[in-house]
Order: structure tokens, then C-alpha cells, then sequence
């Protein structure tokens, strides 16, 4: 039996896959695999209720988001070390700056000697998706009130989708074709410097729809590197 971590950007599936992931093991009669999103690990002791966007609403100040970068970075490096002591099965949903982890991603490396995916998604589905995610977070509650009302939502997406506007000292967004820009360079960037060094398997997460043959054909990969 072994270990998967899924690696990629933003919204490349990762999380997303885990649960029919684990409902076609089971169809399968296998064991549960242990089953670890780093997101939701880092968060889970501070900020229960809000996860990473919480993070950065708590410590970003004005358009400075190296606090809760640093928080993030801390506590993924405290979770790869809880993670040397798993057993397999085990999938991990990997945030997507964690093989920057030094040297706790590479003692996990050397401990577990896990088969890593890469989800690769394009850059204007990327978009759409932080979108869609900062959007569903609007209404989330922070501090008593909607976090859209804290001055600094939106600063997850610094750089990609939005911008600080210092005069009304606030997030705004950047025109589209900015957002699909900037989310390229740094796809590519991460792509270059780490997934593709890193990566076993690489998928093409823009084909893959629940139900059609590119879905069931990761699936059965990721059941195979589970189970053999």
C-alpha cells in the first residue's frame, strides 16, 4: 500500500477529489486510506470556522500579507512533521506552496517515498474558480460581522484577482485580462520551479468532468497508487 499527495495550484481539484475518491474505494471493498487536506489541517487549531482565507483576514495589514503568508508557511511545516507518523493508504491534498517546505517536505519525501500528482488546470478556469471561492466566502461571518465588510477581503487573491486601493484602503479587483495574466505567470512559475520536478503523474484536471472516462481513469490511478 502507499502514500499520494496531490500537488497544483488553486483550485485544481485537490480537495475536491478526495470524497469520490474514497466513495469508489469503498465501491471497491478496500480499506479507508488516511485522508489529510493540508488546508483545512493548518487551520483546524486557530481558525476552526474560516480556514486560510480567516488566516489572512486575521494577520494581513493593509496590503501587507506576509503575516498570515508566515503563519501558513509555519504551520504547514508543524503538519508535514505530524504527517511522518501516518500509515498507508494515505492521499494528501497538498496546498500549493508546500513543497516549499524546507526540510520537513523533504523528510516527508524520504519517510513516506509517495507517488505525486499534479492537477493542472489553465489559468482562466483558475480564475473563475478563486472567484467563485472569494465569492462564497462573502458572507461568511469574521469578527461579527460578513467578512466582505473587513477591509481586507480579497487580499488572499493579492496580485491575481485584486489590488490594493491605498487611498480608500481596500481591496479592488483587476481587470480580467490582468487576472488571467497574472494567474499564468504564477502557474507557470510554480509549474517550472516545483510540480514538474516533483510530479509522477500529471493530469489535466481541464478534462476531467464527474462521470466521463478522463474522471474514471484518475480515479482508478489514484486507487492503483493506493492500493497496487
Amino acid at each position: 500500500m502507499g502514500t499520494v499527495v496531490l500537488i497544483g495550484f488553486s483550485c485544481a481539484g485537490k480537495s475536491r477529489i478526495l470524497e469520490p475518491l474514497k466513495a469508489y474505494i469503498a465501491e471497491k471493498g478496500l480499506p479507508k486510506p488516511f485522508e489529510v487536506d493540508t488546508d483545512k489541517k493548518i487551520t483546524e487549531r486557530d481558525y476552526p470556522d474560516g480556514g486560510i482565507y480567516s488566516v489572512f483576514l486575521d494577520k494581513s495589514v493593509e496590503d501587507d500579507t506576509a503575516p498570515a503568508i508566515n503563519y501558513i508557511a509555519q504551520r504547514e511545516k508543524e503538519v508535514l512533521k505530524e504527517l511522518l507518523v501516518m500509515e498507508a493508504p494515505a492521499i494528501v491534498a497538498a496546498g500549493p506552496l508546500i513543497l516549499q517546505r524546507q526540510p520537513e517536505w523533504g523528510d516527508f519525501m524520504s519517510k513516506h517515498k509517495p507517488t505525486i500528482v499534479w492537477l493542472k488546470l489553465n489559468p482562466s478556469r483558475t480564475v473563475a474558480g478563486l472567484k467563485d471561492r472569494e465569492n462564497r466566502y462573502r458572507e461568511k461571518p469574521f469578527d461579527g460581522k460578513p467578512a466582505s465588510e473587513h477591509p481586507g477581503f480579497g487580499c488572499w487573491n493579492k496580485d491575481i484577482l485584486n489590488t490594493y486601493d491605498g487611498e480608500k484602503k481596500q481591496w479592488k479587483p483587476l481587470p480580467e485580462v490582468k487576472q488571467i495574466e497574472a494567474a499564468t505567470g504564477y502557474m507557470k512559475f510554480f509549474g517550472q520551479q516545483y510540480y514538474e520536478k516533483a510530479a509522477d503523474h500529471v493530469v489535466d484536471m481541464n478534462q476531467v468532468q464527474p462521470g466521463n472516462a478522463h474522471y474514471d481513469k484518475l480515479l482508478e490511478m489514484l486507487k492503483e497508487a493506493l492500493y497496487g
